[in-house]
């Protein structure tokens, strides 16, 4: 009897050896699955995240190429082609043309901190005709320009007594500028 109960030990042993087994390997396969399925849906939200942010991409790509076509735009037409010396002193035309001062003094180009730029002196007599708001408004124009760009230093007004008619006399100092190209070769870089 004792023979048979140590067979029966045995045989429930056994049992309960694959019981344990399965269950090791159920509960693995279920722990696998568990973590493969949630791997997978965070990869598909990744990729949906990653597509969504593609879309952003290409809208936020299109609005630039908008804004670079505007300020092209707002460039001026002899930008690509000309030197920036020469837009530099055709903006110096454009400041007496739209100013026209009495006395107009231009500076050479002045070549630092990555920018060219042009100082300039201008003279002007403004007879009782021409309002100081119209001049003002004027220069306020300049300012507005993209490239080159100006920049007013000083405006200086006084009573002008040589034409005795009462008029104004204003100095204003100010310079075109604009960013320095690496073909840029200025006269004035080491002065």
């Amino acid at each position: 009897m004792n023979a048979q109960m140590q067979q029966q030990t045995k045989k429930l042993l056994v049992r309960l050896g694959i019981i344990l087994v399965l269950f090791s390997a159920f509960s693995t396969a279920f722990a696998v699955s568990v973590r493969y399925r949630r791997m997978l849906s965070e990869s598909i939200e990744n990729q949906e995240k990653i597509v969504r942010n593609i879309s952003r991409m290409n809208s936020s790509a299109r609005d630039l190429s908008r804004t670079i076509a505007v300020f092209r735009g707002m460039l001026p037409q002899a930008f690509e082609s000309s030197s920036p010396e020469w837009l530099l002193y055709s903006q110096m035309d454009g400041i007496k043309t739209l100013l026209a001062p009495k006395e107009m003094l231009v500076k050479g180009i002045d070549n630092k901190e990555g920018l060219i730029s042009v100082d300039f002196a201008a003279t002007m007599e403004l007879p009782e005709s021409i309002y100081y708001s119209s001049v003002i408004n004027r220069l306020g124009r300049m300012q507005t320009l993209i490239c080159p760009s100006v920049d007013i230093n000083s405006i200086a007004v006084e009573q002008s007594a040589s034409d005795g008619r009462g008029g104004l006399k204003m100095t204003i100092e100010g310079a075109a500028q604009m960013p320095a190209s690496n073909q840029s070769v200025t006269a004035g870089a080491g002065s």
